[in-house]
């Protein structure tokens, strides 16, 4: 039998008001003073609040750093990395999506470790330089969808090359994941339809991925269940709980399926719509995910055909039929959620370079790992079929 390694989160906690014991968790991990990461919307909308009280109320004193941004830059991390420093912080605590989250991760590794942020990207051998020597960091996401606060990685824009390179190590993993639907109530429908369907494309990229483990794929499939189920009431119903629930721990548990099977094509093209083009990466994921299914149907019908069962699809259909209604539903949920069906729908009418995009995606590490080989002109194609103008 081969050899199967699993990395898992440390301890993740869920439910409704878990976000309350955050300063009682904060002192267990011996933290007295801490970074508090996250961005604008989130002070905006009053979630840090709380949140504060609950840190000062266990006598943790509170830097912050509030400049994160979509799509994070590596200057950004930078910044973050100079304020926990400057103030002396002994750990660091996230409140946001993906982007606050990996910001976080980056202090998390800096904090302990010489040089600069980008000597520790992937491929300069930064797996193999990031030790377990971590100050504690605790995660608590404003959204459903990104699973960063179990994954194994984070993604920083280079300010210079304007390509996104990954931090990837178990280590990265933070030691505490306070997962709180209520924190996600007051997200716009348009945010918790894309990063539902970043979601559901981490869960559906890591079980087709031709890297398999059988955790990977069973937390995958009830991650694809979960999100058929909730995604829309939680977008058209957002004060259910119970919807809003079931989509947290979808994204937890998907972002669980990635860490052991990793990715794929969406994520090598859409990683590039979003330094290209300002995307969402949710919703750059949301535009890729059905032709890169169209595309690897051929190699990965079977695989295809549990995930649309696990959408909802009749399984009684043949194998091949019951593939593509998977398809069909991810572009139903897409369209039914409010996300646009087009690249040039999405952003407006803009001229691109196929070939530069396509080169781009060539470049990150996702494809390795997708069931059908890529090549240049297949992902042109991909770019082209999400309507990428001038294809």
């Amino acid at each position: 039998m081969p050899k199967i390694s699993h990395v898992l989160p440390p301890r993740v906690i869920i439910g409704e008001g878990v976000s309350q014991g955050l300063g009682a968790e904060a002192k267990k991990l011996g933290m007295t003073k801490v970074l508090l990461v996250s961005d604008k919307g989130v002070e905006g909308a009053g979630i840090l609040t709380a949140l504060r009280q609950s840190l000062e109320g266990a006598g943790i004193g509170i830097d912050q750093y509030l400049g994160v941004e979509p799509n994070p830059l590596a200057s950004q991390a930078r910044a973050a990395e100079k304020a926990y420093k400057d103030g002396k912080c002994n750990g660091v605590v996230a409140v946001g999506g993906g982007s606050v989250m990996d910001v976080a991760k980056c202090v998390r590794v800096m904090a302990t470790h010489p040089g600069d942020v980008m000597d520790y990207e992937l491929t300069k051998g930064g797996l193999a330089k990031i030790t377990p020597n971590q100050t504690p960091l605790i995660c608590l996401a404003t959204t459903s969808g990104t699973g960063s606060e179990v994954s194994v990685g984070a993604i920083v824009t280079d300010d210079k090359t304007h390509i996104k390179r990954m931090i990837i190590s178990p280590f990265v993993m933070p030691s505490l994941a306070l997962d709180d639907p209520k924190l996600t109530v007051g997200l716009p429908a348009f945010h918790t339809a894309s990063t539902g369907l970043d979601a559901l494309t981490h869960a559906i990229e890591a079980y087709v991925s031709n890297l398999q483990t059988p955790l990977g794929n069973a937390c995958a499939l009830e991650a694809i269940r979960l999100i058929s189920g909730s995604l829309l009431t939680a977008v058209k119903n957002p004060g259910d709980l119970k919807a809003r629930h079931d989509m947290m721990y979808a994204a937890m548990i998907a972002g669980i399926a990635f860490s052991q099977n990793n990715l794929g094509a969406v994520h090598a093209c859409a990683h590039q719509l979003s330094t290209e083009f300002g995307f969402a990466h949710g919703m750059a994921n949301a535009l890729m995910l059905p032709p890169v299914m169209r595309y690897n149907l051929p190699a990965a019908t079977k695989k295809y055909r549990d995930v649309a069962v696990a959408l909802g699809a009749d399984p009684h259909l043949g194998e091949s039929k019951c593939a593509e209604e998977g398809i069909a539903i991810v572009e139903r949920l897409r369209a039914e959620s409010g996300l646009p069906g087009t690249i040039k729908e999405g952003k407006g009418a803009k001229p691109t370079d196929l070939k530069r995009l396509a080169a781009q995606a060539m470049g990150d590490l996702c494809h390795m790992t997708n069931p059908k080989p890529c090549n240049p002109a297949a992902m042109q194609q991909l770019f082209a079929d999400a309507g990428c103008e001038g294809a």
